[in-house]
């Protein structure tokens, strides 16, 4: 071994021994470099981190704030917000955390997938106006204090000549408000353009799952109609779309809930409408439904359904439906 002592040094140096067992001077990185490995056969470095004091950053994700700037807003840095959640969505954000105030909602946009994030009563969106739910929306409140939403979704719009109707996804919802009206309706099959065109089936409508929620408006998800058919050959109507699905618990609905299967569109030369689509299914528990509009499949713990319009079965307990206890 060699006496430290004995080895003439430079100032603020680290040794290391190289690859034939001499020992070497590293002269110190400048402020904030940490010592980095190159691998056992290479000599050591100082290198900027990786980590640890840089902000943040995750891919798709926005922070919208009220003090924010679309101009200098970056995605994946909480310190760098976007003023408007649609700025953020058209730099490419999937992933929104809302901060406190007022802010507008998005528009004309699909909306697949996309997770929203509030932060409480403090919080309010406009409205998710968006017509085309297809895959997977979820909006959840950090402080589980109702957020508010003055609508999410919008009625579908016109589908193509011989075009199937667009199906809806999930809809997830924690700890909101909504005190407009929730779409989520598969959309109307497209009509057969030309004598002797397949018409469109309708769209099924989405599935909702609800938690601690208060909806204050109509809520929908029905099935599309099918497509008609058109001059005069032979065809049959579009089929109708399967009624969507609710899962909601510990929430409240005042509006009017719909599930209703779409319709078959009509035939031409003596063919038949297209068939009905499909029941849809409510399951809740600890929930509140005012008027529900649907013969769904109504399965539960502690439901209290005010009225219902159609012919619903079911198979609840601890429940009182249309002034009916059930056990």
């Amino acid at each position: 071994s060699i006496a430290l002592s004995k080895i003439t040094t430079g100032n603020h140096k680290l040794f290391y021994s190289n690859g034939s067992g001499a020992i070497q001077e590293l002269a110190l990185g400048t402020s904030g470099k940490v010592l980095t490995s190159n691998g056992a056969s290479s000599a050591p470095t100082f290198e900027s981190p990786s980590g640890g004091g840089a902000a943040i950053e995750i891919d798709q994700a926005a922070w919208v704030e009220a003090d924010g700037n679309n101009g200098t807003a970056a995605l994946g840095d909480p310190a760098r917000p976007y003023l408007t959640m649609q700025a953020a969505y058209d730099a490419g954000a999937t992933t929104f955390y809302v901060g406190v105030g007022t802010f507008a909602g998005l528009t004309g946009a699909a909306l697949d997938p996309v997770k929203i994030f509030g932060r409480g009563s403090q919080t309010v969106i406009s409205s998710i106006s968006n017509s085309n739910i297809a895959e997977n929306l979820s909006i959840h409140d950090i402080g589980h204090n109702s957020f508010a939403i003055t609508q999410i979704g919008a009625e579908p719009s016109a589908t193509d000549f011989n075009t199937a109707g667009t199906a809806r996804g999930t809809l997830t919802l924690v700890g909101v408000k909504c005190t407009g009206n929730i779409y989520h309706n598969g959309a109307n099959g497209g009509e057969a353009q030309n004598d002797g065109d397949t018409p469109g089936p309708g769209g099924d409508g989405g599935s909702m799952i609800i938690t601690d929620c208060d909806i204050s408006a109509a809520v929908t998800v029905s099935g599309g109609s099918g497509g008609n058919a058109t001059g005069t050959a032979s065809m049959s109507g579009g089929n109708g779309g399967n009624a969507g699905s609710i899962t909601a618990i510990n929430s409240r609905f005042t509006g009017v809930v719909s599930s209703i299967p779409g319709v078959g569109g009509s035939g031409v030369g003596g063919n038949p409408a297209g068939s009905t689509g499909s029941e849809g299914a409510l399951n809740g528990s600890f929930t509140y439904i005012s008027e529900l509009v649907s013969s769904a499949n109504v399965n539960g713990k502690a439901l209290y359904i005010g009225t219902t319009t159609g012919s619903p079965s079911i198979s609840a307990v601890m429940s009182n439906i249309n002034a009916i206890s059930f056990p």
